[in-house]
């Protein structure tokens, strides 16, 4: 709890791991959660919004390309 640091390397672990093996949907929930640890974090809510749009960005290439 708190450890903001660790929580965002985990996730950054999450994504290497999504991304080579291609499950958009679990990348883009990874994504969302970093974006949550980021809103926790006082000035970084520039960073937690670029975070959270990725999810939808995701999301519109998936139905746009059927994956």
């Amino acid at each position: 709890m708190g450890d903001y640091e660790k929580a965002m390397k985990y996730f950054q672990h999450d994504l290497d791991v999504t991304s080579a093996v291609r499950d958009r949907i679990a990348e883009g929930k990874t994504y969302a959660q970093m974006g949550n640890v980021l809103l926790l974090q006082d000035g970084r809510e520039k960073e937690a919004i670029e975070m959270l749009q990725k999810p939808y960005e995701i999301l519109e290439t998936c139905v746009t390309h059927k994956e």
